[in-house]
């Protein structure tokens, strides 16, 4: 009978000691900003950028939205930026710098990047993304998405800008999911709707390695990956890098072209 009570007690022990260990993830919410980065009277372009938990460490997405004008009959007016219209293949151009704040240096920096990727076929809305899952890439940290989306009306030119996500904490398995850092502000060339100052970001930024220390060179210096703002070449746009395409259909009928974007660490 004692053995059988032992056993009960030790049973209700080891239970509680799962839940103390068993990895919390990230809260789950979903931090994004969205904004006009291209409009004119035929073709405008609605980007998206966001930082998530994905499978509880992370998910970085960057995704635009090609519209164009309407014609309101019974008004006889146009409005502009209001009916979705799909684009040829190559026409929109995406890619992210998944951004990381070394609280070691008190800085922002570069964690992990994905090329630039193309739409493979007709469509007018397209996403680029990575699920990091069980880990985060940097470690615990506080992590935002700075998307880059362009768009090209046919006239062998991109038009667009770039947008940040703001920023989400996340940590590694086995520790509490309360953030033990206070949350950092975003780089002064970001605005509060995640708009950002192209000509105040600098060209050069530090690379974080995956311990959350910014990398340093031989000497002792911090290594910087420069940031990458401009259209591929054009014989390049279709030459899209490592990475999975398919088609997403929502309820509504929407159909979403979805990269699953291979992340990679910042070239130096």
């Amino acid at each position: 009978m004692l053995s059988r009570t032992l056993r009960r007690i030790a049973s209700i022990v080891i239970a509680c000691l799962a839940v103390v260990v068993i990895a919390v993830p990230a809260q789950a919410h979903v931090v994004d900003e969205s904004a006009w980065l291209y409009r004119s009277d035929n073709l405008c372009g609605l980007i998206t950028s966001e930082v998530s938990d994905g499978n509880g460490y992370g998910y970085a997405k960057v995704e635009t939205n090609i519209s164009t004008k309407f014609w309101w009959a019974p008004y006889k007016v146009w409005l502009y930026c209001t009916s979705e219209t799909g684009v040829p293949a190559g026409r929109i151009l995406l890619r992210y710098e998944y951004l990381v704040f070394s609280f070691y240096s008190q800085t922002w920096g570069v964690c992990m990047r994905t090329d630039w990727y193309s739409n493979t076929s007709s469509a007018s809305r397209w996403r680029v993304s990575t699920n990091f899952g069980g880990y985060p890439p940097c470690g615990e940290a506080w992590y935002a998405t700075l998307g880059f989306g362009l768009v090209s009306p046919g006239d062998g030119h991109y038009y667009g800008g770039t947008l940040a996500s703001g920023n989400h904490w996340f940590t590694t398995p086995y520790l509490a999911s309360v953030p033990s850092v206070a949350k950092p502000a975003m780089p002064a060339w970001v605005g509060k709707d995640g708009t950002v100052d192209l000509a105040a970001m600098p060209r050069r930024l530090p690379v974080i390695d995956e311990t959350g220390h910014v990398l340093l060179d031989a000497s002792g210096q911090p290594v910087t990956t420069a940031i990458e703002t401009d259209a591929p070449a054009a014989k390049n746009v279709l030459e899209a890098p490592q990475g999975v395409t398919r088609l997403e259909t929502a309820e509504n009928g929407t159909v979403t072209g979805v990269t699953d974007a291979v992340a990679r660490r910042p070239l130096t």
